[in-house]
Formats: structure tokens, C-alpha cells, sequence
């Protein structure tokens, strides 16, 4: 996805300002999504709502859930764990 365009000069600076903010991030959830990502291309519409649904409720048990919701709530920085 291309959301940016920059100078090539300014390429590299703005791809690693991204990889350190995506670090900060959930990255279990991220991966979690490149997983339904490459699941879509397989799967049918049903199949794929499902599986979303699935991996959703699984993600709703995890900690850097409810910490991005405190985040969110409070208007500050989340403090995700890996």
C-alpha cells in the first residue's frame, strides 16, 4: 500500500521513521493480519469472515488489546509488548 510518495533523497530517512514506528506497534496483531491478508487470497468470502472473526476473538484475550484501548481512552501513548 502507498499512502506517501517522497523524494528518493528523503526514501531511506522515511522508510526507517516507519520500520521504528511499526516496532512500537502491535506486532502480533500485524502479523496476525499479513496471516488474513495472504488467507484472503485462498479463501472464499464466507471462509474469510470466519477466519477474521476467529483470529479477532483471539486477539481480544491478548494484553496489547486492552492496552490499546487504555491508550486510546486516555489519549496517550500505548506501551505494546511483543
Amino acid at each position: 500500500m502507498i499512502w506517501k510518495c517522497v523524494k528518493d533523497t528523503a526514501l531511506m530517512e522515511e522508510a526507517m521513521t516507519l520500520a521504528a514506528k511499526l516496532t512500537k506497534g502491535p506486532t502480533s496483531a500485524f502479523a496476525e493480519i499479513r496471516k488474513a491478508i495472504d488467507a484472503g487470497a485462498r479463501n472464499g468470502y464466507a471462509e474469510q469472515l470466519d477466519y477474521e472473526r476467529d483470529v479477532q476473538g483471539m486477539l481480544d484475550d491478548h494484553p496489547n488489546f486492552a492496552e490499546g484501548v487504555k491508550a486510546f481512552l486516555t489519549k496517550k501513548e500505548p506501551a505494546f509488548k511483543a
